[in-house]
C-alpha cells in the first residue's frame, strides 16, 4: 500500500504559529503545558488534581444522558460501558476533542479528531499502564451558529438543511431534526451504503433534537473503540463551574489574560485566531437565544430589554446556571474544570486559539492540557496514485501553487524541449562540405549552396516539429499533473474540509474508520498521504 508523509511546513496549509508548535519552537514553551509526547504526560499525570466531587457529578450525569438515549442496550457497547464505569475510578483520566453538530458528520476531519483522540488513549495505556484513559467526545451543543453545521459537501453537491423555524442565535444542539429526512431521502437515490442510510435515518427520526441524534451517530460509528460522547449543556455541570464563572465575569480574568497573550503573539507576527471579550459569556434567554452579556453600568443581555443589576445578576447566575454559556475562550476552561482531563485534540485553528489561553488558564488555577494536532490524511484512488507515480514528482510538490508546480515539474524533465544545439552542429557539418567544394571545382559552389540551403530550410522544420511533439506531450503531463494536484486539494485546500464520510464508506463505516485508526499515529504530526 502507498503512504507518503509530507512534514506540515512543506503542505502550506497550516499557520505558522502551528507549524513551530509542531516543530517544538522553544519561544511558545511558555504557552503551553509542554510538547505532545509520552515523557510529557509523566509529569502531566503526576501533577493533576481531580475531586471526586466533580468525578461523581461527571458519571451521574453521563449515565443520566446515556440512560435516557437508551444506547448501551444490545451488543457492540461493551467498551462504551467499560469505559463509563472506569471514569468512576480516581486513576482514570480522559483524553478530548470536540467539535460542533455538523450534519451527517460534516467535513472529514471530524472523523480525524475523534480518531485521533482514540488512538492518544491507546497509546497512553501502553505507556502507563497502571492509569485507565477514556477517549471523551465532548459536543459543542450551546454553538449558535447554524450557517456552519446545516450542510454537508458530497460528490461534487452541497446538501443543505433549511431549517424551517428561525434559528438565528438558539442554541443548534436544542434544535429539531425536523426537515433531515428530505436530506435523507435524497441521499437514497446517490450509491450509498445501506448501513450508513440507516445510521442517519434512525438518529435523526428517533431523536427529536439535534444533540441527541448526533451522540447516536458518534455512539454508533465509535462504540467499538469506547469513545465516551458528553453533552456539556447540563445543569449539574454548569454549577461545578459557577465560581468560575461568577470570578470571570465580575473579574475579567479571561480578557485580561488572553489579551496580553494575544498582544505578545502579534508582537512575534503571528496571526491571532480569537480576541477576547470583557465578558466570554453568553446568556440564554426565555427564547432560548444565546446572546452577549454587556456590562456598563449593569449588565444588559444584547438585543433584548433584559437588564440586571449586579445582585440581580449574581443571584440569576446563582439560581440558574444553566442560563450562562461559555463562549470560544472560556469553554476550554470549563471542559477542563468537569472533565479529569490530560490533552486536548484539535485541528490548526484550535491549536492556534489554545495557545492563547495558558495565562488565563494559570489566572484560575485550572490545569492547561498537552495540545495535540489532529491526524490530517490524503487518501488517493489507484487512477490518480498512478498519475502520480508516472508523473515522477515528489508528493510534496503538488501542495505548491500551479505555477510553482509547473515550474518544478518541467525543472526536472529528463528531455531537452529543444534541437538547437544538435541542429547548429549539422550546418556547421554543411558549411564544412561547402568548403571543402569551393577547393575541389568553383564553378560547382552556387548549385551546392542551394541544395545546402534546401536541407537547412528542411531541418528547421524538423526543429519546429519537434517543439511541438515535446509541447504536446508536455500538456498531456501538465493536464494530469493539475488533476492530481486537485484531487489532493481541492481549489487549494486538503480535501478533508470538503469531502464527508459518506464518500470513503463502501459498505460499512467501521471498516473505513478502523482503517483510518490503522494509520494514525498521534505523536507524528505529519501529513499522511494513503492509497485508499
Amino acid at each position: 500500500m502507498y503512504k507518503y508523509k509530507v512534514p506540515p511546513q512543506l503542505t502550506h496549509q497550516f499557520p505558522q504559529l502551528v507549524i513551530d508548535y509542531v516543530n517544538r519552537n522553544p519561544a511558545l514553551a511558555p504557552l503551553i503545558s509542554g510538547f505532545p509526547s509520552p515523557e510529557t504526560y509523566r509529569e502531566i499525570i503526576k501533577n493533576r488534581n481531580y475531586s471526586s466531587h466533580t468525578r461523581g457529578v461527571l458519571n451521574e450525569v453521563l449515565e443520566k444522558q446515556y440512560h435516557a438515549l437508551g444506547l448501551l442496550s444490545g451488543d457492540g457497547n461493551e467498551q462504551v460501558v467499560k469505559n463509563l464505569a472506569l471514569l468512576k475510578e480516581g486513576n482514570t483520566f480522559t483524553v478530548c476533542t470536540g467539535h460542533q453538530l455538523n450534519i451527517f458528520t460534516g467535513p472529514l476531519y471530524t472523523i480525524y479528531k475523534v480518531v485521533t483522540t482514540i488512538r492518544l488513549a491507546e497509546e497512553l495505556t501502553k505507556h502507563y499502564p497502571e492509569h485507565n484513559f477514556v477517549p471523551v467526545f465532548w459536543l459543542a451543543t450551546e454553538d449558535h451558529d447554524f450557517d456552519e453545521i446545516n450542510h454537508f459537501h458530497l460528490f461534487g453537491k452541497t446538501f443543505s438543511w433549511p431549517y424551517p423555524d428561525a434559528v438565528t442565535g438558539k442554541p443548534v444542539g436544542r434544535l429539531s431534526t425536523h426537515g433531515l429526512n428530505n436530506i435523507i431521502e435524497e441521499l437514497k437515490n446517490l450509491r450509498i451504503p445501506e448501513s450508513l442510510l440507516q445510521l442517519f435515518e434512525q438518529a435523526y427520526t428517533q431523536h427529536t433534537n439535534l444533540a441527541n441524534a448526533t451522540v447516536s451517530i458518534y455512539h454508533r460509528l465509535f462504540r467499538l473503540f469506547g469513545l465516551v460522547i458528553l453533552q456539556p449543556d447540563t445543569p449539574e455541570l454548569k454549577r461545578i463551574f459557577l465560581n468560575y464563572t461568577k470570578r470571570d465575569i465580575l473579574e475579567k480574568v479571561s480578557y485580561t489574560g488572553v489579551k496580553q497573550t494575544s498582544e505578545l503573539l502579534s508582537a512575534a507576527k503571528y496571526n491571532v485566531q480569537v480576541n477576547p471579550r470583557e465578558i466570554n459569556y453568553f446568556y440564554i434567554t426565555n427564547e432560548g437565544k444565546r446572546e452577549r452579556i454587556i456590562h456598563e453600568n449593569n449588565y444588559q443581555i444584547n438585543n433584548s430589554d433584559t437588564i440586571f443589576s449586579q445582585e440581580e445578576f449574581l443571584q440569576k447566575l446563582n439560581d440558574s446556571p444553566e442560563r450562562f454559556s461559555p463562549n470560544v475562550i472560556t469553554r476550554p476552561m470549563y471542559q477542563e474544570v468537569v472533565l479529569p482531563n490530560l490533552a486536548y485534540i484539535g485541528g490548526p485553528g484550535e491549536i492556534s486559539y489554545w495557545l492563547e489561553l495558558k495565562q488565563a488558564f494559570r489566572a484560575h488555577n485550572i490545569p492547561f492540557p498537552v495540545l495535540h494536532l489532529r491526524n490530517s490524511f490524503v487518501l488517493i484512488g489507484s487512477k490518480m496514485l498512478k498519475h502520480l507515480q508516472t508523473l515522477g514528482l515528489p508528493l510534496e510538490n503538488y501542495f505548491l501553487d500551479e505555477v510553482s508546480l509547473k515550474r518544478r515539474f518541467i525543472e526536472q524533465l529528463p528531455v531537452d524541449s529543444r534541437v538547437e544545439n544538435e541542429i547548429s552542429a549539422i550546418n556547421a557539418l554543411f558549411d564544412s562540405i561547402l568548403a571543402k567544394i569551393e577547393t575541389v571545382d568553383k564553378s560547382k559552389v552556387g548549385e551546392w549552396v542551394k541544395r545546402i540551403n534546401e536541407q537547412k530550410a528542411l531541418i528547421k522544420r524538423l526543429d519546429k516539429d519537434f517543439v511541438d511533439i515535446v509541447s504536446q506531450k508536455l500538456d498531456n503531463q501538465l493536464d494530469k499533473l493539475f488533476k492530481v494536484r486537485e484531487s489532493l486539494i481541492p481549489e487549494g485546500k486538503l480535501s478533508e474540509r470538503s469531502e464527508n464520510l459518506i464518500g470513503k464508506v463502501k459498505n460499512h463505516p467501521s471498516d473505513f474508520i478502523t482503517f483510518i485508526h490503522e494509520h494514525t499515529d498521534v505523536f507524528d504530526q505529519s501529513v499522511t498521504c494513503l492509497e485508499i
